[in-house]
C-alpha cells in the first residue's frame, strides 16, 4: 500500500503544509510500504487549509471522503483507493513553529479517524491499517527529521 498526502491550501499555507507532509509521507510510506490491507491500493489524505474560516475548510475536506480506482497512466493497473479529508485553520499553519505544527497535525490526523467515518471497501482491513498507520504517525511526530 502507498500513501499519498495533498493539500488544498492558501499562497501563504503553501510552503508550512508541503514541509510537513512531504516529510510526513516519506515517512509513513517507508514504514507502512510493504504492507498490505486488503484491496486499497492507495490510501490519501487532503488537507484543506485554504479559508480563514474553516467552515469552508470542512465542506471541502467533507468532498474529499471518498472511495474508487483509476487506471494508472504507465502500468494501466486499477489502483483502488480511499481518500479522506482533514479541515486545518490557515491561522494555526501560520500561528505554529514547524515542530508545533508536525506534533499538531499529526495530532489532528489520528483525531480525525476517530471523528468521522472513514469511506469503506468491503475488503479493506481498516483496524490493521489504523494500527499500523497509528505507530508510524507516532514514530514521526517524536523523529527529529
Amino acid at each position: 500500500m502507498r500513501i499519498k498526502i495533498t493539500s488544498i491550501c492558501s499562497e501563504q499555507t503553501l510552503r508550512p503544509l508541503n514541509a510537513f507532509y512531504t516529510k510526513l509521507e516519506d515517512a509513513l510510506n517507508a514504514y507502512m510500504g510493504g504492507m498490505s490491507f486488503g484491496s486499497i491500493d492507495l490510501f490519501m489524505i487532503s488537507i484543506v487549509s485554504a479559508f480563514d474560516d474553516n467552515d469552508e475548510n470542512c465542506k471541502f475536506s467533507a468532498a474529499e471522503n471518498k472511495t474508487g480506482s483509476f487506471v494508472d497512466p504507465f502500468t494501466k493497473d486499477k489502483i483502488k483507493f480511499i481518500t479522506i479529508g482533514l479541515a486545518y485553520p490557515p491561522s494555526k499553519v501560520l500561528l505554529l513553529s514547524e515542530l508545533e505544527l508536525r506534533q499538531d497535525l499529526c495530532d489532528e490526523i489520528l483525531s480525525r479517524f476517530m471523528r468521522e467515518p472513514i469511506p469503506g471497501s468491503g475488503k479493506f482491513d481498516l483496524e490493521n491499517f489504523l494500527k499500523e498507520f497509528k505507530v508510524a504517525i507516532e514514530i514521526y511526530k517524536r523523529s527529529t527529521v
